[in-house]
C-alpha cells in the first residue's frame, strides 16, 4: 500500500482546488497529492483503530484521509508532518460528524484495500510555520502541530498506559488550562509552577477525557523571559474549553 519514492514533489503538483471540489460521494478512485499538516490516531485501548492525516494542497484546501483497522499499520509509520504524500485510489466518504472532521471539505477520503500512498520529501519542517495559538482556540485544532504560550499549573507527574511511560502535567492562561502529555525522555526538573513557557505540541482529541497537548521533544518547550504568574491566578485558570464546532 505504500511507497517512499526518492522524485520531489513541489506545490505546482499538487491537486488543485477545482479537482477537490469535483470530489463525489462514493467515488472510489479518488487520487490527491499534498502535504500532511494534522496527524490523529486512536489510543492502543481502543476496540476500534484508525489513523486520520490531513493532506493539504497549500492553495487553502485541506482533505482528511482516514485508514481503520487492518489498514492502519501499513500509514501509521509513513504519515509524518509536512510529509508530502501522493494517493491513489481512495474512496470519498461523508463523515460521521462534522466534529470528527479535521479538515475544511465536506467529505473524507478512506483507505481501502488496492488503495496506494506514495511519499516524498517534506514540504517544510521549519517550527515558524507551526500554528501559533491560544489553549482556547487549540481545541478546534485537533490533529494540528501547535504552539502555545501560557504558564506551568502543575508539575509533572510520571504516568503508565499501555506500557508507555510519559509525564502528565497542565499549563493555564489564568481562565482556561490545557492537559499535557510529554515524551518520557524530557527533562522537567528545571519548570516550576506559575513559569511562562512557549509549548509546541500535537492536540489530541479525548476519549472519555478533556483533549490535550502531546509533546515529544525537549526542543519543543522554551522557558521565556516573563514573570511568574501570580499563584491566585494560576488556580484560578481551572477551566476546560469546550469544542461547539
Amino acid at each position: 500500500m505504500t511507497d517512499d519514492i526518492d522524485a520531489v514533489k513541489t506545490i505546482k503538483d499538487f491537486t488543485s482546488n477545482d479537482v477537490l471540489d469535483s470530489i463525489e460521494f462514493n467515488d472510489k478512485s479518488v487520487e490527491i497529492i499534498g502535504f500532511v499538516d494534522a496527524i490523529q490516531r486512536t489510543e492502543n485501548s481502543c476496540k476500534s483503530r484508525y489513523h486520520k492525516f490531513v493532506l493539504n494542497n497549500g492553495q487553502g484546501k485541506r482533505v482528511q484521509v482516514v485508514a481503520w483497522n487492518e489498514h492502519v499499520p501499513a500509514v501509521d509509520k509513513i504519515t509524518q508532518f509536512y510529509k508530502i504524500v501522493h494517493a491513489r485510489n481512495l474512496i470519498a466518504h461523508k463523515p460521521l460528524h462534522r466534529i470528527y472532521n479535521l479538515g475544511n471539505v465536506d467529505y473524507e477520503l478512506l483507505l481501502v484495500k488496492g488503495s496506494v500512498i506514495e511519499t516524498y520529501d517534506t514540504y517544510y519542517n521549519d517550527k515558524e510555520n507551526v500554528v501559533k495559538t491560544t489553549i482556547c482556540e487549540a481545541i478546534d485544532q485537533i490533529g494540528i502541530r501547535i504552539r502555545i504560550e501560557a504558564y506551568v499549573k502543575s508539575g509533572f507527574e510520571k504516568c503508565k498506559k499501555d506500557d508507555q511511560p510519559y509525564y502528565f502535567g497542565c499549563i493555564t492562561d489564568g481562565y482556561f488550562q490545557l492537559d499535557l502529555k510529554l515524551a518520557i525522555d524530557i527533562d522537567t526538573s528545571h519548570l516550576r509552577k506559575g513559569q511562562a513557557i512557549s509549548v509546541i505540541g500535537v492536540m489530541e482529541q479525548g476519549y472519555k477525557r478533556p483533549a490535550r497537548l502531546c509533546v515529544s521533544s525537549q526542543d519543543d518547550i522554551v522557558v521565556l523571559d516573563k514573570s511568574d504568574m501570580p499563584v491566585i491566578e494560576v488556580h484560578l485558570g481551572n477551566r476546560y474549553p469546550q469544542r461547539f464546532s
